[in-house]
């Protein structure tokens, strides 16, 4: 009989349930959604490095309400149906990137899944500073980490006490599957 700690003959290490899904898993995604998006009243998203639309989608399905701009970095990164299935419920694409994306603070949620280490470190703190800027005052910023990743300074640890020191308050860790981590910060309740 199989279980999580038997070996399969072609498998190099243990087989753990879970294990390796990445933040564009269809079921990752959805427990995302359900963990971040409120079911009912307004909420405004952006997703910044969105891959293909998907979540945006997703969250109108969870909340009709649902306002959204996915933010690319390439227009062919969308498929043309899922463009026109956005444009149907009113979620703009805009070819981006957070850097030189302007908006007012108007955003109830920020899905920020690109990993920082993709920035330069000397960076991090700014950007993270910018990202809350773009939340209304109660805003949550959500963003992912990974146990396992190379660069220490994108763990759930480093990356939790840099959403600190960027002035997010009430930080807190979910565990999506084996290695990868939600962590979500708010922007402090009042206009600063």
């Amino acid at each position: 009989m199989l279980s999580a700690t038997n070996v399969l003959p072609w498998y190099s290490f243990p087989f753990f349930p879970g294990r390796g899904k990445s933040i564009g898993d269809e079921d990752i995604r959805r427990r995302v959604i359900q963990k971040t998006i409120p079911p009912k009243g307004s909420c405004n998203v952006l997703d910044v490095g969105c891959i293909d639309g998907k979540r945006l989608l997703r969250a109108t399905g969870r909340n009709s309400s649902v306002q959204g701009t996915a933010l690319i970095r390439r227009s062919s990164d969308i498929p043309l149906e899922l463009k026109e299935q956005m444009r149907e419920k009113n979620l703009k694409v805009v070819v981006s990137d957070i850097n030189s994306f302007m908006e007012l603070p108007v955003f109830d949620l920020l899905y920020f899944f690109e990993f920082l280490s993709d920035y330069p470190k000397n960076r991090h703190m700014e950007l993270l500073q910018y990202c809350k800027m773009l939340l209304k005052p109660g805003g949550l910023l959500v963003t992912a980490a990974m146990k396992n990743r190379e660069n220490p300074n994108s763990r759930p640890v480093a990356l939790r006490d840099l959403l600190e020191q960027s002035g997010f308050y009430k930080v807190r860790s979910y565990r999506l599957s084996g290695n990868l981590q939600l962590l979500t910060g708010e922007r402090i309740n009042k206009k600063l």
